[in-house]
């Protein structure tokens, strides 16, 4: 009588009987937190820093925006709003 592949296959077991998982759970989560808690305390700094120069970032990046689009028009080069208009308008077979 033939054996079938799945008769031949031994069962699986955990390597060498230990069991997979020898830590508990309570420490993993643990563990975790402990590397949270790690991060949170080196981007805390970042976050302050950032958070009181958001009022100030909007005004200063609409400016950037405004510099960049002059500078493009003087250079007669496209800014990205027109590159987006003539795209959009190829597409919808307008031109300009």
């Amino acid at each position: 009588m033939r054996t079938t592949r799945r008769d031949a296959k031994p069962k699986r077991k955990e390597s060498n009987g230990i069991e997979k998982h020898t830590q508990p759970v309570s420490s993993v989560v643990s563990l975790k937190e402990q590397q949270r808690e790690a991060y949170a305390l080196e981007h805390a700094t970042d976050a302050a820093h950032q958070h009181n120069n958001d009022n100030d970032g909007a005004n200063e990046t609409n400016e950037q925006q405004v510099r960049m689009q002059e500078r493009h028009i003087c250079e007669g080069r496209r800014t990205s709003k027109q590159h987006r208009r003539a795209y959009t308008n190829t597409l919808h077979g307008t031109l300009r």
